[in-house]
This record gives C-alpha cells, structure tokens and sequence, in this order.
C-alpha cells in the first residue's frame, strides 16, 4: 500500500490491515467503515494466509469473503482481490495448508463478484521473495507483488 500511494501520489488510498487478521476482521472493518458513510471506487483485499493456518477449512473464509464481496458491489465500488502468496516456504506448512490456499486462490479465481484478481501462489513460489520466515515476503517479493498491482 505504501508503494502504490507512493507511485500513485494523486490517489486518495485508505488502508485498513492488522497483523494476523482473518477474514472476519476484515468484514468487520469494512462494515464498521462503510457505517460512517466512507465509499470507495475500489476496494483492495489480500486475503487467505491467515485464514488457511487458523481453519482445517476454507468454508468460513468463503462465506466470510461472500459477504464482504456483495457488501463491495453493492456500494458501488470495483473489486480487486490478490490470494496470498506461496505458503510453501513456511516450516509449519503441511500439505493441508497447502491444498486450503490453492482452493482458496481456486475459488478467487472464479468468483464472478471479482473484477481483477491477482494469483499470486505460482508468482510467488521462490524462497529467495521471502524473508527467512518463509512465511512473510521480502523487499523483493513485495516488488513482485507491487508489480502485478501495477499491471492491473
């Protein structure tokens, strides 16, 4: 978000993020901004990762996700969504997290509600974009990742 008000100067950007916040956060907060009258031409969300290590599901994100998607359209605003990047690097990861974040970034893909997604799995599955975590992206992969906003 910093890099996009910084390349886009003459862009009003509001960003709404918490460290760790699931979908449901999100939904909250964009329902708490919408009541104080706040519209948007755009809305941006980069959403999943930590959904897919807090759930054994991806059904709640969906829902969760639904909800927050027909509250977008419905005030009018443009929908772009970017899935997490790779969690393939992250010691912890099993293949659980890994099918959850593909039919997570699947089911991104077709929803009808999206005007622009962003995949982001197979784009970012180089350890060397990430920070050694293996779970955050580095400075190099934020680049990638800035980069595939800009194409948008």
């Amino acid at each position: 978000v910093e890099r996009y008000i910084r390349k886009c100067c003459n862009s009003k950007v509001k960003k709404i993020a918490q460290v760790g916040a699931k979908s449901e956060w999100v939904l909250e907060k964009y329902k708490e901004d919408l009541s104080k009258g706040n519209t948007y031409k755009w809305v941006s969300v980069m959403i999943g990762v930590n959904d897919v290590f807090a759930r054994k599901s991806t059904e709640q994100t969906k829902r969760n996700l639904s909800e927050l998607f027909r509250l977008v359209k419905s005030n009018g605003s443009k929908l772009l969504v970017m899935s997490s990047p790779s969690v393939s690097f992250y010691p912890v990861s099993d293949e659980t997290h890994l099918s959850l974040s593909n039919d997570l970034e699947k089911w991104l893909s077709e929803n009808k509600k999206i005007d622009k997604f962003i995949p982001l799995i197979k784009k970012t599955n180089n350890a060397s974009l990430f920070q050694s975590d293996g779970l955050h992206i580095n400075s190099k992969g934020q680049d990638l990742v800035f980069n595939e906003l800009l194409k948008s």
